[in-house]
């Protein structure tokens, strides 16, 4: 397969659950650019290249970025090196938004996690993230993916049950 995979879903989807997946076969996922704080259980350099906001403002001033958005108060963005190093990318509707403006829709194999709140919630629970902050998440990420959801413009929904999906992931990815 020639074209990059982005995953694309709410907070606790599952794109990360995925991604790992992913890897697991070989591909090699976009590290991205971020100023929000580390959580416990992430290694800079490993789950994000986490950096300073005033070095993300400088970066953009440097047009370092294929991509960059502001989600849940935070800046994300992914370099256009490491851009040219992956074919696994997670992004926000928004930062697709974004890598579309630069790179050929066809160039994409896009899939949307369609995961329930329900689920997605003991998914925040189980990885010990504050309630006021996974409340916080929660309420922006409906206002971020309504019109995403609205337009259906991805190529594969996926549900919270990853692994019941696998062999059909597993065909398409070889």
């Amino acid at each position: 397969m020639n074209r990059k995979i982005v995953l694309v879903g709410k907070s606790c989807s599952g794109k990360t659950e995925l991604s790992l997946i992913l890897n697991k076969k070989g591909f090699r996922s976009a590290l991205s650019c971020t100023s929000r704080t580390i959580r416990p259980i992430e290694e800079d350099g490993i789950h994000y290249d986490f950096v300073t906001l005033e070095k993300f403002r400088e970066m953009i001033e440097q047009d370092k970025f294929i991509e960059y958005d502001e989600f849940n108060s935070w800046f994300y963005g992914l370099t256009k090196e490491r851009y040219a190093e992956c074919n696994l990318l997670i992004l926000t509707p928004r930062g697709l938004k974004h890598l579309l403006k630069k790179v050929n829709r066809n160039e994409l194999l896009i899939i949307y996690m369609n995961t329930p709140a329900d689920e997605r919630m003991k998914r925040a629970i189980y990885r010990g993230d504050d309630p006021a902050e996974v409340k916080r998440r929660y309420a922006a990420d409906e206002k971020d993916f309504a019109d995403y959801e609205a337009a259906a413009d991805w190529d594969i929904a996926l549900d919270y049950k990853i692994s019941d999906k696998f062999e059909i992931l597993l065909d398409l990815f070889s």
